[in-house]
């Protein structure tokens, strides 16, 4: 189409002409895309169909269809916004069912008014499959878990809620009262008070109690369970040949019920151990502390105001294992061993002082690099005498140390191995209440985990019995000690 237009200018009696070529638009709008695409599944029931053109388009003088597969006819609205039909079924769809959509000729024209020619129908299913469980946290069958933790379980795909109902229940078969909510495609269920430390708990999650957006219902798959982290800390000192020859039985330190490892670390070994350790005890709740000898090196014992420079380099190594992380994971603690003199203290002026300074140090160290790391120490069980013989005051360490750990070893300092009994008490456990009771007395309030000896003596190794070992941990319980930690790995009854 040539279009002229004359400019006359009557002053200079001219006339200019100025010529316009213009194109009619003669293509009709295709199709670019459909949602959901051709030959979908697992669609939403509730899903606005939407086909994208090629170009802005009106509505037309054709008609739209929407069929099951069995040729049944669906009620649907259609609007257009640019180049945008959208197909609105007007009740939810059939549940894992197939339908088949026709746009048919003339059903939209372009702006100029060219039309839709139909290029074929498009098919797509409904989502017909049930929502099942992933994963949950805790998982199943796991141990130490926080007595305030939310229960999380994800589905396969978003959720609802639905009609069935969730349980969490004892071992005995107490109901727990809970709230539950819902993102996306996880269930939260959020107990309604703290749960009982060291108490077994099952969650049943019944057929229906959710649905995924097409109204599918969860199917119930089974119970999962879980166990509480025991009020008091079970530790366990762990050599770390056990980590590096892969000895370690990961599933025998969770049904003892153990909280917290002391893992031997040295500046030669930490990092390859650390990252085993970790690596072992994944998704078991058990804490890992880096046990770190002090002042005894190579069968010597070092004497720390004579020698600031293995100080110096102790702290430093503290602060390394302190900072060493795996995969975001780092100690829980920083566990110290032979922070003492040999029973010689009384021959040093100040050596309590410098024992103490020692252990203020190292706890400012760690503090300053993670906060929530804890600091505990190996003490000697002599009591009232302990800072005469070995530097360690009780009550001035306390200040530095988030919990302490004396080594309440009947077998070595208690009573006779040889007989098993004394003056002092059956198998050593009025001793052990007495060391313990006192210790507690002099710890300003901090929580003190009685170190129990597990087998006879350093003279005979021979693990004592179960029930042996079971009547000293509940002599320092009932006696204030806030947990215990068992030496060591290895040498213990398998019964207990």
């Amino acid at each position: 189409m040539l279009i002229s237009i004359n400019n006359i200018s009557a002053t200079n009696a001219t006339v200019n002409s100025t010529s316009y070529k213009t194109t009619a638009d003669l293509t009709a709008p295709t199709v670019k895309s459909t949602d959901p695409t051709n030959k979908a599944t697992n669609v939403a029931v509730n899903k606005a169909i939407k086909v994208t053109f090629s170009e802005s388009i009106k509505k037309g003088t054709g008609w739209i269809e929407l069929k099951t597969s069995s040729g049944k006819s669906v009620a649907v609205t259609t609007s257009i916004s640019g180049n945008t039909l959208t197909i609105t079924p007007k009740s939810s769809l059939t549940k894992g069912t197939t339908y088949v959509l026709y746009v048919h000729s003339k059903s939209i024209t372009d702006l100029s008014g060219n039309k839709y020619v139909y290029s074929g129908s498009k098919t797509f299913k409904t989502d017909g499959t049930a929502p099942t469980i992933k994963s949950t946290s805790p998982t199943n069958k796991a141990t130490n878990v926080a007595v305030n933790k939310a229960i999380k379980v994800t589905f396969s795909e978003s959720i609802k809620k639905g009609t069935g109902w969730i349980e969490l229940k004892t071992s005995s078969g107490k109901s727990v009262a809970v709230t539950t909510s819902i993102s996306g495609n996880t269930l939260t269920i959020t107990p309604k008070s703290n749960l009982t430390p060291g108490t077994k708990y099952t969650l049943l999650i019944h057929s229906g109690t959710v649905t995924d957006l097409s109204g599918n219902k969860y199917v119930y798959a089974g119970s999962k369970t879980f166990k509480t982290k025991s009020e008091n800390m079970q530790a366990v000192w762990l050599p770390s040949s056990y980590v590096t020859y892969n000895t370690l039985n990961v599933t025998k330190l969770t049904k003892m019920g153990i909280t917290d490892v002391f893992v031997k670390v040295s500046q030669t070994n930490y990092k390859s151990v650390l990252t085993s350790i970790f690596s072992k005890v994944s998704g078991t709740g058990i804490n890992i502390h880096a046990w770190i000898t002090c002042f005894y090196y190579n069968g010597s014992w070092i004497n720390p105001q004579k020698n600031t420079t293995y100080v110096n380099s102790l702290i430093s190594f503290i602060s390394s294992v302190t900072k060493y992380s795996v995969n975001g994971k780092n100690v829980d603690g920083i566990h110290l061993d032979y922070v003492r003199y040999p029973g010689t203290a009384y021959k040093y002026t100040g050596a309590t002082a410098t024992i103490t300074s020692f252990v203020q140090k190292v706890y400012n160290t760690v503090k300053a690099i993670d906060s929530s790391v804890a600091v505990s120490a190996a003490l000697m069980p002599e009591g009232s005498v302990n800072a005469y013989y070995y530097g360690q005051n009780y009550t001035q360490l306390s200040n530095y140390l988030d919990f302490l750990v004396p080594m309440i070893y009947k077998g070595n300092y208690g009573y006779d191995s040889s007989t098993g009994t004394n003056s002092k008490g059956s198998s050593g456990t009025n001793w052990i209440a007495s060391k313990v009771s006192y210790i507690v007395s002099q710890a300003n309030g901090k929580p003190v985990i009685a170190g129990l000896q597990t087998y006879r003596s350093d003279n005979d190794v021979t693990a004592i019995s179960a029930s042996e070992l079971q009547n000293d941990i509940n002599a320092a319980i009932s006696n204030g000690a806030s947990g215990y930690a068992l030496f060591r790995y290895g040498l213990i009854d398998d019964d207990l």
